[in-house]
């Protein structure tokens, strides 16, 4: 995942019968499947625009490896354009050009990048009147959408776990409060963190992921 005009550095390690590492593979072919997303050049890809390419490196008898570059604006947003809610990406310029992740008769909302900018978890409501909120996970451009929760719960404010964000917290209503919860990547794990008489929301995670913070009401004040 790349930020635009973000460079990553990349390598490519020969493997041996046991596929184990050997050493760096050498007068590779380097080829983007879309230039103007990335690119690779002097032993970096670059991020160019938002969107997604497959970044292949060529050896001399013909052996490739593939990697997946996804390119991101700096922030996410649900936005109701045409009548419907979708999701869009876009920079912090002065007048940004929103460009769509989704595009669907679903209601999306509440979108978050993962920390390596590779994939993003929201909020989603089918239009089916009386259905009820789920999470989800996709790829950065939304492709390989994954629903995470399937029960009658309203769920909200998902945040991926740092620093790997191969889980993610949100807060759900499936008792009589709001309380947190977390899960993995792959919808499996899921397990409750908060509990009592209050209700907890609004989670966040530390960049370290050992630590939450929360919204609690409790004694009527806000912690």
């Amino acid at each position: 995942g790349l930020g635009v005009g973000e460079r990553a550095t990349l390598s490519v390690q020969m493997l041996d019968d046991r596929r184990q590492p050997i050493g760096p593979a050498a007068n590779l072919r380097w080829t983007s499947s879309a230039d103007t997303i990335a690119r690779f050049a002097d032993s970096t890809v670059q991020g160019l625009k938002v969107g997604h390419a497959r970044v292949t490196a060529r050896t001399l008898w013909d052996s490739t490896v593939t990697t997946d570059v996804y390119v991101s604006g700096q922030m996410l947003a649900s936005a109701r354009r045409g009548g419907r809610w979708d999701l869009y990406q876009f920079g912090a310029d002065s007048a940004p050009r929103f460009i769509p992740i989704t595009n669907d008769t679903t209601t999306e909302t509440e979108p978050v990048f993962s920390p390596d900018l590779t994939r993003i978890a929201y909020i989603a409501t089918p239009p089916d009147r009386g259905a009820t909120p789920d999470l989800w996970v996709a790829n950065a451009d939304g492709s390989g959408a994954r629903r995470l929760t399937n029960d009658s719960a309203t769920v909200g404010s998902p945040v991926f776990v740092r620093p790997n964000g191969e889980q993610i917290v949100f807060h759900s209503h499936k008792g009589a409060r709001a309380q947190l919860y977390i899960i993995n990547r792959d919808s499996t794990g899921r397990r409750q963190l908060t509990s009592g008489e209050a209700p907890n929301t609004q989670p966040d995670v530390s960049p370290d992921g050992r630590r939450i913070l929360f919204v609690s009401l409790r004694n009527r004040s806000y912690h």
